[in-house]
């Protein structure tokens, strides 16, 4: 039962992802991802919806000011 718990999981899709706004700060990004223990988030417009990118950690790896917005 297991096994089949992680093979489905693996070939499906995530019906309710984390998601994140570009108007949202990289410490934002940084908490919502470690509390969720993912390493990368869809940024999506707040009104429209529309993915607008993915946001990972490879993007903050150097990043000098958390308090920058995702769309900077």
């Amino acid at each position: 039962n297991e096994v089949r718990k992680v093979k489905k999981f693996e070939s499906g899709m995530v019906i309710n992802p984390v998601t994140i706004s570009p108007d949202a700060t990289l410490i934002e990004a940084l908490d919502l991802a470690e509390k969720h223990h993912i390493s990368g988030i869809p940024v999506v417009e707040s009104v429209s919806g529309k993915l607008v990118g993915i946001l990972s950690n490879r993007d903050v790896r150097f990043a000098s000011d958390p308090h920058k917005k995702i769309f900077e």
